[in-house]
């Protein structure tokens, strides 16, 4: 019975996103083609893996480049990375919806450029048929100049402290960081999660 609450729950959540993510796209070409009539030096749009469909097509139909920044890997590894880790964890996995990943792969279509943030994403779209000469990787990082740690500052009696931030959920990988830890060497450990718990993690780790 929980199991199948939670299997439904996590298919209305992904339908509602999947709604809202195409309202957005649409708002956003509505948005553009203005923006167009207004200034036409504009040569390239950047736009968000998911909810930039209609945005591309926009771009596209107005002569202009389209860039999409793909922030996940493609959606056929994606599913079958995350259903993998859920039976793992012997959890049902989430439905996915055919309407979101057609959406995605109509993007990399008609995207000139295709932004991947690791090497994996960009792999992952070269083994399921996108061009290489389509893609290039620049990652997302920061610049560590701007933090000044000192690694001796913690004494040996004070916890080690791990922030994590973001969505508590399998999808973001916390089974593997509580695994990573557990056959770790570290002691005396907090963990603090910033973030909302989806109903799975509830029932796995919390």
């Amino acid at each position: 019975s929980i199991a199948k609450g939670s299997k439904f729950n996590n298919f209305v959540s992904s339908w509602v996103q999947s709604r809202f993510d195409i309202l957005a796209d649409r708002i956003a070409a509505e948005k553009l083609k203005i923006l167009f009539q207004n200034d036409s030096s504009q040569k390239t749009t950047v736009g968000l893996s998911s909810m930039s469909f209609a945005f591309g097509k926009a771009t596209k139909e107005a002569g202009m480049r389209f860039v999409l920044h793909s922030q996940w890997c493609h959606p056929i590894t994606q599913n079958q990375l995350i259903t993998d880790a859920y039976h793992k964890l012997k959890l049902p996995a989430p439905s996915f919806l055919k309407s979101k990943i057609y959406r995605q792969i109509k993007e990399y279509e008609l995207a000139d450029l295709i932004w991947c943030p690791s090497a994996f994403v960009q792999e992952s779209l070269i083994e399921n048929g996108v061009p290489k000469e389509k893609t290039f990787v620049s990652h997302v990082g920061v610049n560590i100049n701007d933090f000044n740690v000192n690694k001796d500052a913690r004494s040996p009696s004070q916890p080690f402290m791990i922030l994590f931030v973001g969505s508590v959920c399998v999808q973001k990988g916390v089974h593997v960081l509580l695994e990573a830890l557990l056959h770790s060497s570290i002691s005396n450990t907090v963990m603090i999660f910033n973030g909302v718990a989806d109903q799975p993690a509830k029932l796995k780790f919390i």
